[in-house]
């Protein structure tokens, strides 16, 4: 039995290991790209917002592109092995290109094609969830993916200072070749199964018959609203991930390079970080995700009103405890949630829509949050990520899971 446990968390680890690269350059975006556009080309956090706000703008132009196309691929490698192989070698070449343009307008530029081309994998990787993962345990799943994910983002915080105290070009260096080895062994380690053939009146063309299909999502009430509700929840961490390692140095004095001061708060965090993780996944297919997901939201609110009110640094400590308690299954559980409402069929589809819902809210999310900041100082973001969660735990309420799922579609 052991064995067998193990042998299946093997199992989960290689099939997931796309999931660092893709949280290695999350991270590195948000933490060291937005750092470069500072340091080395002197542009306003305005500015900053600007560029990952366009970059998303582009993004939600393929993503259920990519998602449709992965569906109904038909290659001797699979449905999305391709995918998973091309774009991640693309997005390796642009992260790679990225710490020697001193241009704004060109950086603008090199960072948008990467978000096209890191779209490209993953929305076919994320698609797999549903169907690797055994229905009822797609909570622990999704916790084996949201651990790895943190991994990710471990690795670029742990050493990514260290890295560019070295030089800029380091950090996007090493999470370049991360990118593509992680792809790497995804692309070999899934099982892909044959294409799913969808009846007709399913499969609906997003681009040939817009409005048909705009009117079956939205039939959809279920998806529609738990699309609606990740679309605040993530506007209010959007707003404020790409300005955290700004708000460290102007705000707390604290450079990058000098993380290491506060090694044992990175550590009691990471711990909480993990243990939440963890138990969001357990109570996630115990409780159900949705409930999971708004307990999460109403902990991200506590210690977002305690970051106001804090003036004492042990408040500011537990106030970023808190967030981080509150936000942890923000990461996790809807991938599971969404798995548990999606169509059988239409895995990659629907991803990418989930995608569109996401990144979308990181257009507005940027901006709002250099502009909140450049005008009202750091404390006045945390106001605007409360305003934000308590709207996506009022969308949470009303969603529920369809009472009888559809069968496979072979």
């Amino acid at each position: 039995m052991a064995r067998r446990r193990f042998s299946q968390l093997t199992s989960f680890f290689w099939q997931n290991a796309a999931v660092i690269g893709i949280t290695m350059s999350t991270t590195l975006i948000f933490a060291f790209a937005t750092l470069y556009l500072r340091e080395e080309m002197h542009v306003s956090n305005f500015m900053v917002g600007v560029a990952v706000s366009l970059s998303h703008i582009i993004s939600v132009v393929f993503s259920p592109l990519v998602g449709t196309l992965s569906d109904r691929a038909q290659t001797p490698w699979g449905r999305r092995r391709p995918f998973l192989v091309g774009g991640a070698i693309a997005a390796g070449i642009f992260l790679f290109i990225m710490p020697h343009v001193l241009n704004y307008w060109l950086f603008l530029l090199v960072v948008s094609l990467f978000f096209v081309f890191s779209i490209g994998y993953q929305i076919p990787f994320y698609a797999l969830i549903p169907e690797i993962a055994p229905e009822g345990q797609r909570g622990v799943y999704s916790t084996f993916t949201g651990l790895l994910r943190l991994a990710g983002a471990g690795i670029v915080m742990g050493v990514g200072g260290w890295l560019w105290a070295k030089s800029p070009a380091w950090p996007f260096n090493v999470t370049a070749i991360a990118v593509m080895l992680t792809a790497f062994v995804t692309a070999a380690a899934i099982p892909e199964e044959p294409k799913r053939l969808l009846p007709h009146d399913e499969r609906i063309d997003i681009y040939r018959n817009f409005r048909l299909y705009l009117k079956e999502l939205v039939a959809q009430h279920q998806i529609f609203l738990f699309f609606g509700a990740q679309f605040f929840w993530w506007m209010g961490l959007g707003a404020i991930l790409p300005f955290a390692t700004i708000m460290l140095k102007e705000l707390y004095g604290v450079n990058v390079s000098e993380l290491m001061k506060v090694t044992p708060l990175v550590l009691v965090g990471g711990g909480l970080l993990v243990g939440t993780i963890v138990g969001a996944g357990v109570l996630g297919d115990r409780w159900g995700q949705r409930r999971v997901i708004m307990l999460g939201l109403s902990v991200l609110v506590v210690g977002c009103l305690l970051a106001i009110a804090g003036r004492s640094l042990p408040i500011v400590y537990l106030a970023a405890f808190t967030v981080v308690i509150g936000a942890s299954p923000l990461f996790t559980a809807p991938f599971a949630m969404l798995a548990d409402l999606i169509p059988r069929g239409r895995e990659g589809e629907f991803y990418g829509l989930d995608t569109i819902s996401i990144t979308l809210s990181q257009v507005p999310a940027a901006l709002l949050g250099g502009a909140i900041i450049d005008g009202f100082g750091y404390p006045a973001i945390f106001a605007f990520v409360s305003v934000c969660a308590v709207v996506a735990i009022v969308l949470m309420w009303r969603v529920g899971l369809p009472k009888k799922r559809r069968p496979s579609v072979s």
